[in-house]
């Protein structure tokens, strides 16, 4: 399944939110539920954030386009302990 954002900036959220089906909400809007193996999301322009709090809840691969401009797109992830013993500690959106 590919999502795409807008020419704006966009943020998008992979999560449970309690659901029985993994949800991917984007700017704010209804959640599309989804149950494919594989997600792709496209920021294409503007400055975009993509949380990925759930992580470990979604049952496939995820792929992340931030698109345009480069390196004005953010990434935060969440889910299973690392190896690295880093953890994110950014503020996530609950819808």
């Amino acid at each position: 399944t590919i999502i795409n954002g807008t020419s704006a900036n966009d943020v998008f959220v992979v999560g449970d939110f309690g659901d029985p089906l993994p949800r991917i909400v984007l700017n704010d809007h209804t959640g599309i539920f989804t149950a494919v193996s594989n997600l792709v999301l496209r920021g294409l322009e503007g400055d975009d954030t993509f949380y990925l709090p759930a992580l470990a809840a979604f049952p496939g691969n995820v792929r992340i386009e931030g698109g345009e401009p480069s390196a004005s797109d953010v990434l935060f992830l969440a889910g299973a302990a690392t190896t690295t013993g880093h953890a994110s500690t950014a503020q996530i959106p609950s819808w």
